[in-house]
């Protein structure tokens, strides 16, 4: 289970995988263009990293383009591997 901001988070780079957002595109996607901080952005995009290494190991991560942004990057190989993870991570115990 991940926070609901971390969720948009993740929401928001995995509409264009590869392509970068800026922390002021993500203020603007996730928090609503309510300024925040730069702690309220690290804190997230380190929740974030810590679920998706969870989940999928070294084949989705996020990537920091310095004194730009950040980008999700998807090994094409492990992707339909990571598909079938989250199915079974969805099904009721």
């Amino acid at each position: 289970t991940i926070e609901p901001r971390v969720m948009q988070v993740l929401a928001a780079l995995g509409l264009e995988p590869g392509e970068v957002l800026s922390r002021d595109d993500l203020i603007a996607l996730c928090w609503d263009g309510v300024i925040v901080g730069d702690n309220a952005i690290n804190r997230v995009v380190s929740l974030l990293r810590h679920a998706l290494a969870e989940v999928a190991g070294d084949t989705v991560r996020l990537e920091t383009i310095t004194k730009v942004g950040f980008r999700l990057v998807v090994d094409p190989d492990a992707a339909p591997a990571v598909a079938e993870q989250t199915d079974a991570a969805r099904k009721p115990r």
